[in-house]
């Protein structure tokens, strides 16, 4: 894990850095931008559902690769078939971010964001964003 939407994967012995599709949390470890509130839940949330090791499925959509060569997938964690996408969304640690043409789970993330929302337990709810300063 390198942040709340970025993950280190290892396929068939080759590490790679991996961005989480349709989703944005806000920044954790970024050097050139201060840390967001609700940052670190968002990562320390997603370390607790994917720690070392675990072994997952990763669902392509149109593009492969991001802007910063980061493959590019939505995430099946293999031992329960959770999609940890939707996931951070359903309990409030992410928003929705669609970066075109990559919008297969639009309509499904955008729903789990809204009820996320109206249950109260969406990080806007405690910081008014995703992208406030801590302090």
């Amino acid at each position: 894990m390198v942040d709340g939407y970025t993950i280190v994967v290892d396929i068939i012995g080759n590490r790679e850095r991996m961005r989480l599709l349709g989703i944005d949390t806000p920044e954790s470890v970024a050097a050139n931008r201060p840390e967001r509130c609700f940052g670190w839940e968002s990562a320390t949330y997603l370390a607790s559902l994917l720690p070392k090791g675990t072994e997952v499925a990763l669902i392509r959509d149109i593009e492969s690769r991001d802007q910063f060569d980061r493959l590019l997938a939505y995430v099946v964690r293999s031992s329960d078939q959770l999609f940890v996408n939707l996931d951070l969304l359903e309990w409030g640690y992410a928003g929705v971010m669609i970066y075109e043409p990559n919008s297969f789970y639009r309509e499904l993330f955008e729903d789990a964001e809204n009820d996320a929302l109206r249950a109260g337990i969406d990080l806007r709810g405690v910081c008014g964003g995703p992208d406030v300063p801590l302090g």
